[in-house]
C-alpha cells in the first residue's frame, strides 16, 4: 500500500505533496487493526487531568499514524518519513511534517484502510 501525504493549497484542487510511504501487504491488515484500536481508545478517553500526554501510535518503516491527547485536547495524525532520514522512529511527531486531523477522522481512515486489505486479499484470491 502506497501512502502519499498531501496538504491542500488556496487553488481547488491544488495538493502539495509532504511525502510517500509504503507498507507491505501484510502491515495492511495490521494498519486496520491499529486504526479500530485507536478509534474505540478516542471515543472512551476522558479528561483525567493527572495524564499530561497519552500518544498511541502504528508505526512501521515509513509511515506512521496516531493519536496524541493532552488535557482533554485529541488530535489524530499521519507522517511519512523523509527519504533522507533512516532514524524516523526516533523523532518526536512535532519534528516531522504531520498531517493532523480531528479524531473523528480516524474512522475514516480506519474504513480506507479496510477497503485496500480487501482489494489487495481480492486481488491475491485470483
Amino acid at each position: 500500500m502506497r501512502l502519499v501525504v498531501s496538504v491542500a493549497g488556496a487553488t481547488e484542487g491544488q495538493l502539495y505533496p509532504l511525502g510517500a510511504g509504503l507498507l507491505d501487504e501484510d502491515e495492511v491488515p495490521v494498519l486496520q487493526a491499529a486504526l479500530s484500536h485507536m478509534e474505540k481508545w478516542s471515543a472512551s478517553v476522558t479528561g483525567d487531568p493527572s495524564m499530561q500526554l497519552v500518544e498511541t501510535e502504528f508505526h512501521v518503516d515509513s509511515i506512521r499514524m496516531g493519536t496524541v491527547r493532552t488535557g482533554d485536547e485529541t488530535l489524530a495524525y499521519i507522517q511519512v518519513a523523509p527519504t533522507d532520514f533512516p532514524r524516523f522512529a526516533l523523532k518526536q511527531v512535532w519534528e516531522l511534517p504531520t498531517v493532523f486531523l480531528p479524531p473523528d477522522a480516524v474512522p475514516l481512515l480506519e474504513r480506507t484502510v479496510k477497503q485496500v486489505n480487501e482489494k489487495i486479499r481480492a486481488i491475491r484470491s485470483r
